[in-house]
């Protein structure tokens, strides 16, 4: 019943809320959408993603002034993917902020021939014997020293995980691309996790700030033992229960109404 295919993003819903990933994934149900929602935040949240991964694939370090130069990249982009979209005048003074603090960032972060590689794709093969099943992940961002130590980031508009989360395997994003890093599963990289980032890109000052988690306290090996535990027990059992412990419920829940919680 599983899929063949799973993100990391579902596999972390898999492990929040059972019943939800069964809904979306085995049941393809979705919600409507609502003409009254307000989709500001994800929509900004977009914009500042495309802008940064544009701005990364372009670098240039002879280029002096890289502030004007993100600034530029976000007008273009603004002009392609939201014209006539009010919304990006609300947003503009916000980004110039946010750009002038990540360009420092990302700068300091290039320090000493770091390769940075933006919005890379990655995948790793897990057998289970009568079953295989695909883990894929796309990094916001991928660094890695000459050395070849990597370092994997994620970049967050909204609310961070907690480390603890983390640490017990609740948030599985970075720990899902850094066993896909550790086995060569992105293309072209190679080598071993020294660092799980995440950047906060906040919307009043400081702009940009990340917490970082050395991949030796998490134990990367163990939580892929995890994971394969926990696919291994959907695949035997075919049960996805609700889960109503409100602590490791996801924040958002589209099925909520489904699963009787009310």
């Amino acid at each position: 019943m599983l899929p063949n295919k799973i993100s990391a993003t579902n596999i972390e819903l898999l492990i929040r809320n059972p019943y939800g990933f069964y809904a979306k994934n085995i049941l393809k149900l979705r919600k409507l959408d609502n003409i009254f929602d307000n989709k500001s935040l994800s929509k900004f949240g977009n914009f500042i993603h495309k802008i940064i991964e544009k701005y990364s694939l372009e670098f240039n370090e002879n280029i002096n002034n890289k502030y004007q130069q993100i600034l530029e990249i976000g007008y273009i982009i603004a002009q392609e993917d939201y014209l006539n979209d009010t919304a990006v005048n609300i947003w503009w003074p916000k980004f110039s902020a946010i750009a002038k603090e990540f360009v420092e960032f990302d700068l300091e972060r290039r320090n000493e021939g770091v390769v940075v590689i933006p919005e890379i794709y990655g995948e790793m093969l897990l057998d289970f014997g009568d079953k295989e099943i695909l883990i894929t992940a796309i990094a916001d961002r991928l660094e890695q020293k000459k050395s070849g130590i990597i370092h994997i980031m994620d970049y967050k508009t909204g609310s961070l995980p907690s480390k603890t989360d983390l640490i017990q395997g609740i948030s599985v994003q970075l720990l899902i691309e850094a066993m896909i890093a550790e086995i060569g599963g992105f293309p072209g990289i190679k080598g071993d996790v020294e660092e799980l980032v995440y950047v906060k890109i906040a919307s009043r000052p400081p702009y940009i700030s990340s917490i970082s988690i050395n991949a030796t306290e998490l134990n990367i090996k163990e939580h892929k033992r995890g994971l394969i535990k926990i696919l291994s027990h959907y695949i035997s059992t075919e049960e996805f229960k609700v889960n109503n412990n409100s602590k490791f419920a996801p924040k958002y829940d589209d099925y909520e109404h489904l699963e009787r919680k009310e």
